[in-house]
């Protein structure tokens, strides 16, 4: 026998959903590989059959009817029955109450076939991956000034104590301000330039530049730097947070100032409590 000897076996819908949910997941595992496209073919291949399988199902009752007109009754208890939980994955238990809780909601019962199982089991799998990744498929653009003046007030507190930043403010600002651009331009907390990336990981990366496409241009222009596409979204997210340091800095700044009181209000605080 070789391998392009055909082979007939018999399977029931279940064996077929649950080869189908197996495809997807090595489908999943394969990731980007050769390998991908083939489990890819083979899943698309059983939901034709399963799918195929259940219009025949459901249109057999409708052939008998027509076929016996004064027997509606035996028609309709030809229908196919609906999946039992008995023998069932975890899974599949899942999707099929799911089903059933959408149409106890809608007032609808239909029969629910192993198509429609397979289905939802997909639909699960997608919201998985939607939940692992909870910026995915996000239409909030992502707000890099707010983020980065949060962060560079973390790392300012690190550095110094309250007082100490009150009298840098009120002394010497700007030499403050020049020397957190120093060290923040390599800091991974702040700019992600010392290892490269931000968030070590390019999906969050990317959420973050989808709708700043105004920002990414400016830094372009600022650095001279038009190749910066060519090396993914976690350099060019890296890019802009260094674009963006002196003018997220100075916001941070800002609002030390108005949270840090000066020596006189604290003193005026310190009479009143003591009044």
């Amino acid at each position: 026998m070789t391998n392009d000897t055909p082979i007939t076996i018999t399977l029931t819908r279940i064996d077929l959903c649950n080869l189908a949910l197996a495809c997807t997941n090595a489908r999943q595992h394969a990731g980007d590989t050769p390998n991908a496209s083939k489990w890819t073919l083979l899943h698309d291949t059983i939901m034709a059959e399963i799918i195929a399988a259940d219009e025949a199902a459901q249109e057999a009752p409708a052939a008998e009817a027509e076929q016996h007109p004064t027997a509606p009754a035996e028609a309709a208890q030809a229908a196919p029955a609906a999946p039992q939980a008995d023998g069932m994955t975890a899974t599949e238990r899942e999707a099929l109450e799911r089903i059933n809780a959408r149409q106890n909601a809608a007032n609808l019962f239909t029969n629910i076939t192993p198509a429609d199982i397979a289905r939802e089991i997909e639909t699960m799998n997608d919201e998985q991956k939607e939940e692992e990744n909870p910026m995915s498929n996000t239409t909030e653009r992502y707000d890099y000034i707010e983020h980065m003046t949060a962060d560079i007030i973390d790392a300012i507190r690190e550095r110094y104590t309250d007082d100490e930043i009150r009298r840098r403010l009120d002394d010497d600002r700007d030499e403050l301000a020049q020397e957190l651009n120093d060290d923040l331009w390599t800091d991974d907390s702040v700019t992600g330039n010392a290892s490269g990336s931000y968030y070590c990981n390019a999906w969050r990366a990317e959420d973050a530049i989808a709708h700043n496409w105004d920002l990414i241009a400016d830094m372009i222009d600022e650095f001279d730097a038009a190749d910066i596409l060519r090396k993914g979204p976690e350099a060019i997210d890296v890019s802009i947070r260094c674009y963006l340091l002196v003018q997220a800095i100075d916001a941070a700044l800002d609002q030390l100032d108005d949270e840090i009181p000066d020596a006189e209000e604290a003193d005026g605080t310190n009479d009143a409590i003591s009044a």
